[in-house]
C-alpha cells in the first residue's frame, strides 16, 4: 500500500495546468494593444474601451476538465488505499467523500472505516468544517466536486475573457488626486467600454497610460462564487494546492511505503 497511484494523477494534473498556463499567456501577451482610451470634454473622464479581443480556444476548456478529472481520481485513488489500510476490501462505490453539510451524518467511505483515525481525517477536509451553506461552497473541495460533475455529466466548462483586475494599474500624483474608478467584470468583448477614470479637479494629461492585462475565468457557477471571481490559473492552482498539501499531504504518514517528493507540493502553476 503506497500513494504511488495518488502521485501519478497529481503529477498528471500538473502537467495539464503547465500546458494551460503557457497557452494563457500566449494568448495574452502584455505586449498586445487590446485598448484605446477616450477622454471627454472637461479632461477629467478617461474611458477605456477594448479594440480587438482575442478569442479563447475551445481546448482550454477540455484542459481544465482534465485538471479537474485528474485531481478528483487522485482522491479516489486515495480512498482506494485507505480501504486497504483499514483492512477492508474497495468496490465500485469506493470513492473519497466530498460533503456540503453534516446533516445526513459523518461522510462515508465505502464500504467502512473502522480506524478512527483515518476517518477523524476524512471529516477534518470536508467542505462543511468551513461552515455550512454558502461558506461551504468557497471550500476548494466542493469546487473539484461540482465542477468535475458539470464536465463529466453536462458540457464543457465555459471560459470567458476578463480584466485581469490584480494587474490593473496607473499612475497618480498628490496635485492630480485620485479618481474613481469602474472596471468592468463581464466578459470582455471586441469594442467594449471597459474601465472609466473620473478625476476629482484636475486632468492628468496625456501623461495618464493606465495598464489593463486579460486574463481568463470560468463562467460557472453563482454570480458571487469563487469560479466567477477568480483567475482561471489561480482557481486550480488552490484547488491543486488543497488536494496535494491539504489532503493526500495529511494522509501521507498513515503510508510508511510511501516516498515523498511529489513536484505540485512546490508548484508548477
Amino acid at each position: 500500500m503506497d500513494l504511488q497511484g495518488v502521485r501519478a494523477k497529481l503529477d498528471r494534473a500538473n502537467g495539464h495546468a503547465l500546458e494551460l498556463q503557457i497557452a494563457i499567456d500566449n494568448l495574452f501577451d502584455i505586449d498586445q494593444e487590446c485598448f484605446r482610451i477616450e477622454v471627454d470634454s472637461t479632461g477629467l473622464v478617461y474611458k477605456i474601451y477594448s479594440t480587438s479581443i482575442p478569442t479563447v480556444d475551445l481546448r482550454w476548456s477540455v484542459i481544465v476538465g482534465d485538471i479537474l478529472t485528474n485531481l478528483r481520481s487522485a482522491l479516489d485513488h486515495l480512498a482506494y488505499q485507505l480501504v486497504l489500510l483499514d483492512g477492508g476490501k474497495p468496490n465500485r462505490e469506493t470513492k473519497f467523500p466530498i460533503l456540503e453539510s453534516a446533516a445526513k451524518g459523518p461522510p462515508v467511505l465505502f464500504p467502512g472505516i473502522r480506524r478512527n483515525d483515518i476517518q477523524t481525517l476524512i471529516e477534518e477536509v470536508q467542505p462543511y468544517k468551513r461552515g455550512e451553506g454558502n461558506s461551504a461552497r468557497q471550500h476548494q473541495l466542493w469546487a473539484l466536486n461540482k465542477l468535475v460533475n458539470v464536465d463529466k455529466h453536462r458540457l464543457l466548462l465555459v471560459v470567458q475573457v476578463v480584466l485581469d483586475e490584480g494587474n490593473v494599474y496607473w499612475g497618480s500624483t498628490p496635485e492630480i488626486g485620485r479618481p474613481k474608478v469602474w472596471l468592468a467584470r463581464d466578459p470582455i468583448v471586441s469594442n467594449m467600454h471597459v474601465a472609466t477614470f473620473d478625476f476629482p479637479e484636475t486632468s492628468p494629461g496625456p501623461e495618464f497610460a493606465p495598464h489593463f492585462s486579460l486574463t481568463a475565468r470560468l463562467d460557472e457557477g453563482p454570480h458571487d462564487s469563487q469560479f466567477r471571481t477568480r483567475p482561471l490559473i489561480q482557481l486550480m492552482a488552490q484547488v491543486e494546492d488543497f488536494v496535494n498539501v491539504s489532503v493526500i499531504n495529511r494522509f501521507a504518514p498513515l503510508f510508511p511505503l510511501d516516498t515523498p517528493g511529489h513536484p505540485g507540493a512546490h508548484g508548477h502553476w
